[in-house]
């Protein structure tokens, strides 16, 4: 039997089998669909769009779409069995562009993979001598990973390309990759990230730029990426990230070259920097925001939040840095809306109409059927559920309760802060007001608050500017949340949405 794939305006066909998951076909085949739940029909993210041919709709099918969706053809491709030729069309991931830098913004060194290419000595020698002038920028994030190709004598972005991690098929989350590779699939997760790479650079350094452009060869390439996506890329034991006392090994900066971390020739004795990171959960991701912000370069007390599947927390108190992070999940990639800025902002305005009460119970009929809702970046009529809610509250509570103990841990208040710096594609877009109405947020000044943007990426766009061997910071205390006898209680406190405050008004704008 035929399948036959329409993405954007490329079409691709497919042979399969009778019997054979919908999901499984396309990824086989190299095309990736967002499956935070890991296939459980429960997340709605991997939507596809029936344009000729049949799929029975499924119980799981009904509870994402509506009858209009049904009817135009709209199913979940994990929970379909597809019994004869079959067209459909997969969109093109909505996350992937989020998490690009703006236009106009601006350890010990040790060796990794096969010897082969310069030696360590031989790479440092080459970035004092002369940094050249094309670098590559990347962030691998958990969901998504982002490119930069940077002119670094003139510090322009030239050009920007974002892609899903195809890791994601293994687990939305840190932990369940971890797991992953501890089951096996280590071999398999970084042969993932290495795909990811090369298509992404081959993407950036050629095949995006069209029109008769010659392959650009990159002078250095800097990544920046958590502790988890690190030790699968370097191909480094995740023993130690499994389970407590958590240990993340050798974590400080790495310089290497393209063949040895991507196997491939292509890339071979280009310098590669991965930047360090500072704990077994705060990872090099967070290292880069910071230099980024310049977070640590004045004496003013600051707050980093990066709003993500692991949510990363650091704050500086003008001399020391305290750092935490916590599991929140996919809740914040928005359930079945594409990005979570815009789910945190449907629930406040659920809270101000009286739709949903504080203990983010939904209003009927919403309670059963879900509240309907534009999701902005992919155009779809999509519901909001019970279950998307509860979610959201469980992801909103962890952060909120990791910020009120870094603070407790610094001897300061919210009030303290100079600012609150939110990274990643969710901070972007994020309302600090809607924020603080369901608790995210702790309740401050909103002109101190501050989108960052993808922090991350920035930062390894600066280090490709900088390129200093060494990245100094101030100490640095890690608090671990399971350690701290105040979580839970603070935890199950803010899982209960605050009241709005007495000046707060009716916002109808969904």
């Amino acid at each position: 039997m035929e399948l036959q794939v329409l993405c954007g305006n490329s079409r691709e066909e497919i042979q399969f089998e009778k019997g054979q998951c919908l999901a499984d076909i396309l990824e086989d085949n190299g095309i990736e669909l967002t499956m935070s739940c890991g296939g459980a029909g429960i997340c709605g993210m991997c939507g596809v769009r029936i344009i000729e041919g049949n799929l029975p709709v499924t119980d799981a099918d009904k509870r994402r779409f509506g009858e209009k969706e049904l009817a135009e053809g709209f199913r979940l491709a994990c929970r379909a069995y597809p019994d004869s030729d079959l067209t459909i069309r997969v969109e093109e991931d909505p996350e992937a562009d989020i998490l690009l830098a703006e236009d106009g913004e601006t350890g010990t060194a040790d060796a990794a993979g096969a010897q082969s290419g310069l030696s360590i000595e031989a790479l440092k020698e080459m970035l004092r001598r002369d940094r050249g002038i094309f670098g590559v920028a990347i962030d691998i994030g958990t969901t998504t990973i982002a490119f930069s190709l940077v002119n670094i004598k003139n510090s322009t972005i030239m050009y920007q390309k974002g892609l899903p991690n195809s890791q994601r098929r293994y687990g939305s989350d840190v932990i369940s990759r971890v797991r992953a590779s501890m089951d096996g699939q280590a071999d398999a997760l970084r042969r993932a990230i290495q795909e990811d790479l090369l298509h992404g650079l081959d993407a950036i350094l050629l095949g995006d730029r069209a029109g008769g452009a010659e392959r650009i060869r990159p002078d250095h390439i800097v990544i920046a990426c958590n502790t988890a996506m690190r030790h699968l890329l370097l191909g480094e034991s995740c023993e130690g990230l499994a389970a407590y006392p958590f240990d993340a090994g050798e974590n400080g900066l790495v310089l290497t070259d393209g063949f040895r971390l991507l196997d491939d020739f292509g890339y071979i004795d280009i310098p590669v920097t991965i930047l360090p990171g500072l704990t077994p959960f705060v990872g090099g991701d967070i290292v880069s925001g910071m230099l980024a912000s310049g977070f640590c370069t004045d004496q003013k007390k600051k707050l980093l939040l990066d709003l993500g599947t692991n949510g990363e927390m650091a704050l500086y108190d003008g001399k020391k840095l305290y750092v935490t992070s916590t599991a929140a999940g996919p809740a914040f990639e928005g359930g079945s809306l594409s990005c979570g800025s815009e789910a945190v902002g449907v629930l406040a305005d659920l809270l101000n109409r009286g739709l949903m009460d504080e203990t983010g119970l939904l209003a009927a009929p919403f309670f059963e059927k879900g509240y309907p809702v534009i999701d902005k970046l992919s155009g779809k009529n999509v519901l909001l559920t019970q279950a998307d809610v509860r979610q959201l509250q469980l992801a909103i509570a962890a952060m909120r309760a990791g910020t009120a103990l870094l603070l407790k841990a610094a001897g300061l208040t919210a009030d303290d802060l100079s600012t609150v710096i939110l990274a990643g594609g969710m901070g972007f877009h994020l309302d600090a007001r809607k924020a603080m109405r369901v608790g995210l947020l702790p309740p401050i000044d909103p002109m101190k608050i501050l989108a960052g943007g993808n922090t991350s990426l920035k930062g390894a766009i600066r280090y490709l500017r900088t390129c200093e061997e060494e990245i100094e910071l101030p100490p640095c205390e890690e608090i671990v949340l399971a350690n701290e006898p105040d979580f839970n209680e603070l935890y199950v406190n803010y899982m209960t949405f605050p009241d709005a405050p007495e000046e707060e008004e009716e916002n109808t704008d969904f």
